[in-house]
């Protein structure tokens, strides 16, 4: 039984391997085993699997053995069994990185998946690259496969020779899966004592030593996976890691007997600050694995009690560059007062919006993971968020029935100013549809904003732990309850009722307002509860609105027939009889219309076609006050200084008649504007007293003219017509909009703002009522107060609105002319090309 000490550790053999080989050869026969087992999968299979995490293989793990015997207070007071435990923990914690080429096929096929991820997800990740792909997904679940094969491959070997029936894969399958878990698991998983034969076995204790010491076996000729994974974003190549960095102490653990603890100890030299950086980032989770196990081991009997000093001697010297030992540091008051405050959010009951929006997303979630995995008859999951209202007991309550929180997520993002969980890869690699709300992970902040503290229950609804946390608005220090909880999942935010209050002075009328504009409750109940009074509303806010009614004349349009990422419907009333003109009578002119050429005469009795009149497309008109009472003006004119102020009180306050007089255009550019008096020309040929003949009083000696023009889209050889209009004026929303705004953006299912469609050249009679919209594409998310979006944005989304919109009448006009004059005013003015419209309808518009 000479092969592990002779064949690697001739001349330094680790002391844990001879002091099991001296005290138990029959547990020395087991490792042995288990040497012989794993030995050419590590040194091969890991190394096809992984080609630049160079010496993965047998050598890391009897390395680890090393730090292992220097790690430990004393191998002497360790049972037999505890320092097999250890050995074959280093020997098989990686056993998971070497997959077999039927087990990566699998996994790329989904046939073979850990943690819920998704093959698809990494390969978007990479950009289609499955070497990366599938690297980066085995490296994550790499604990879970070593656990799963130990469990499944060696439960023949690992047991204790004299009590045959006796193994040990569960113990040694979860210490080797403790390495990559959150400390926390560690203490729900692992015990500090248990009897296993005749031994007695700290596998908590030996899940720590293995974690330690899988961190220190670094230096130039091995990255570990945790360090290749932030250098490889940066393109820092393996070949580039060697070359600018080493580490020259081969043993790194130290003791200090003057103060009795051990020192981890880093010397070694590196050109190239990148890298460097990365060094310092490793060395601080060295640190924190430090801390853990010094925490840990200390509340356990002695001889477990593991006192490094907290922090890495590193010794780490720069070649051509200098690093000063200095960071940025965050005053957790001042940020917090900052993403907290109303200068980011506005006013402070959007704090209830940012609440609320996370359990929506915690809900959906929940809901498009549950839909997977449920079978024909299972109970059908139903989404709801709760506002709580107890005055009772003073408290405010949000309450949802979503995904809840792991503590991993609370420590790593709920409790990690502006780390998101809903960007990170924990949640992007599972490859779920559901596009979150929420982008930058301050949200929670916003309940400060309602309440000096926060209490926060959740469990995850995939196991049964709760967890409950007390959050103080005045510092940065919370605390953390752990329970046992089969009944309740989801999450509640907890708020102060009297302060709560003060943000709403309305009362909970104003709450029920605020829920009714700023949620969509399709697909996610919403309700409002007051326990006081005992009553309950159902927040109704859906996409759609039941208020449009549509007579048989009006055309209704759903956006996503028409757009990507957009939905929303409307009701366009009456286009046909509202958008198609074919006689001058369709246009709004301010006066009874007149036609002049040499003399004038109603236009209905001149004959001229309304389209010869257009030039470039605008057909231009003068209009005139006929001004019957000269008296009244002339008093009017003593009164006011300027005769034009006057000649407009004049005709506002005697609701005065115009006429309208059309002309071919070489006529009309001869007229003039403004004040005209009785010696003047109205235009060349027209003189002042042909107004008399139209009430124009004699003793009145002057008027007012007026310009007006339209914007007529016509095509040759038709008498169909379209009436534009330039940037929606005032007055095109006092003839067709109730409101100074058309719809109501929503991103992901929450308000953001209301547009209003002033786009240049638009459809003068187009009219529907206001209406809502939902954006859902990725890249689109609102500001930091989700209050408004890029101009840019904005400006694509009323264009491919508006497109849908022209784009829904034409596919239900039955007259060709008609048709044809729509569609070809868009390609003219409306083919813009945006992220939205569907491409069918992008090349109608080319």
């Amino acid at each position: 039984m000479k092969e592990l000490s002779q064949l690697h550790f001739e001349t330094n053999p680790p002391a844990l391997i001879l002091a099991l080989k001296e005290r138990n050869d029959d547990l020395y026969s087991v490792v042995v085993n288990v040497y012989r087992k794993v030995k050419d999968i590590l040194d091969t299979r890991v190394a096809q699997v992984f080609p630049d995490y160079t010496l993965h293989n047998i050598n890391h793990s009897l390395r680890i053995i090393h730090y292992m015997g220097d790690i430990i207070p004393s191998i002497e007071l360790l049972s037999d069994l505890e320092i097999t435990f250890l050995i074959c923990s280093a020997l098989l914690h990686d056993i998971g990185m070497g997959a077999t080429t039927s087990e990566v096929e699998k996994i790329k096929t989904g046939e073979l998946s850990y943690n819920s991820y998704s093959y698809e997800a990494f390969l978007k990740k990479f950009h289609n690259d499955h070497i990366k792909a599938i690297q980066d997904y085995i490296r994550r679940v790499h604990a879970l496969r070593s656990a799963e094969y130990i469990k499944n491959e060696l439960e023949g070997i690992l047991i204790i020779p004299t009590m045959p029936n006796t193994n040990f894969t569960e113990e040694i399958s979860k210490i080797c899966q403790a390495h990559t878990e959150d400390v926390s698991w560690i203490d729900k998983n692992l015990t500090t004592y248990s009897l296993k034969g005749i031994y007695t076995i700290n596998t908590r204790f030996c899940a720590m030593v293995l974690r330690l010491a899988d961190l220190l076996d670094f230096d130039s000729e091995r990255t570990p996976p945790s360090l290749f994974k932030t250098l490889e974003p940066t393109g820092v190549s393996q070949e580039e890691w060697k070359q600018h960095f080493s580490v020259d102490n081969s043993n790194k653990i130290t003791v200090d007997t003057s103060r009795g603890y051990k020192i981890v100890e880093l010397f070694g030299k590196c050109n190239d600050s990148v890298i460097h950086r990365k060094i310092l980032k490793y060395v601080d989770w060295i640190n924190s694995e430090i801390e853990n196990i010094n925490k840990i081991t200390s509340k356990m009997e002695n001889q477990y009690v593991v006192n490094f000093k907290s922090h890495v001697r590193n010794e780490i010297k720069s070649e051509g560059y200098t690093f000063a030992d200095l960071r940025f540091i965050i005053d957790f008051r001042q940020i917090t007062n900052l993403l907290m405050g109303e200068q980011i959010y506005g006013h402070r009951k959007n704090g209830l919006r940012e609440l609320i929006q996370n359990s929506i997303d915690a809900c959906k979630t929940r809901k498009e993971i549950e839909d997977k995995v449920r079978e024909f008859g299972d109970e059908v999951y139903k989404p709801v968020v709760k506002v709580i209202l107890d005055s009772d007991k003073n408290q405010v309550i949000i309450s949802d029935n979503g995904s809840g929180m792991t503590i991993e997520i609370l420590k790593k993002y709920f409790l990690n100013v502006g780390s998101s969980y809903y960007t990170s890869d924990d949640y992007l690699l599972k490859g779920l549809k559901h596009k979150p709300i929420g982008n930058y992970g301050i949200g929670f902040l916003a309940g400060f904003m309602l309440s000096d503290i926060v209490n926060v229950r959740t469990r995850h609804f995939e196991n049964s732990t709760r967890y409950e946390v007390e959050l103080s608005k005045e510092d940065e220090f919370v605390s953390i309850k752990e329970s046992e909880d089969v009944k309740h999942f989801g999450t509640d935010i907890i708020l102060k009722y009297d302060q709560f209050m003060k943000v709403w002075p309305k009362g909970i009328a104003e709450i029920e307002e605020f829920l009714n504009l700023y949620f969509l409750s399709d697909g996610v109940g919403i309700e409002l509860i007051d326990k006081n009074s005992e009553e309950k509303k159902d927040i109704i806010n859906n996409l759609v609105s039941s208020e449009q009614n549509a007579n048989v004349n009006d055309i209704g349009i759903n956006l996503s027939d028409f757009l990507e990422g957009i939905t929303g419907e409307l009701v366009v009333k009456s286009p046909i009889n509202y958008l198609f003109n074919s006689t001058f009578e369709d246009i709004n002119l301010k006066g009874t219309p007149y036609y002049f050429d040499n003399e004038i005469i109603d236009f209905s009795e001149s004959g001229v076609n309304i389209l010869d009149l257009v030039s470039n497309g605008e057909l231009k008109v003068i209009n005139i006050p006929i001004i019957d009472d000269g008296k009244s003006l002339d008093k009017i004119i003593e009164v006011f200084d300027d005769l034009d102020e006057a000649l407009k009180h004049y005709i506002e306050k005697n609701n005065t008649d115009f006429i309208t007089i059309l002309a071919p255009d070489d006529k009309i550019a001869t007229a003039k504007e403004g004040v005209l008096s009785y010696h003047e020309s109205i235009m060349d040929e027209l003189d002042f007293s042909a107004l008399y003949k139209y009430g124009q009083g004699t003793t009145c000696n002057h008027t007012l003219i007026d310009f007006d023009s339209f914007n007529i889209f016509y095509l040759p050889g038709n008498n169909v017509f379209l009436e534009l209009i330039d940037n929606s004026p005032k007055q095109y929303y006092l003839i067709n909009r109730r409101t100074s705004y058309d719809f109501k953006l929503y991103i992901k299912g929450v308000y953001v703002k209301s547009i209003a469609l002033t786009l240049n050249k638009m459809l003068y009679y187009l009219r529907f009522e206001e209406f809502k919209i939902n954006v859902v594409i990725d890249e689109i998310v609102p500001n930091v107060s989700r209050d408004d979006i890029n101009k840019e944005i904005e400006n694509d989304i009323c264009i491919a609105i508006y497109q849908a919109i022209c784009l829904g009448v034409y596919v239900k006009l039955n007259d060709p002319v008609q048709k044809e004059t729509l569609i070809e005013y868009l390609r003219q003015f409306k083919s813009t090309q945006t992220p939205f419209l569907k491409e069918k309808y992008r090349n109608m518009l080319c």
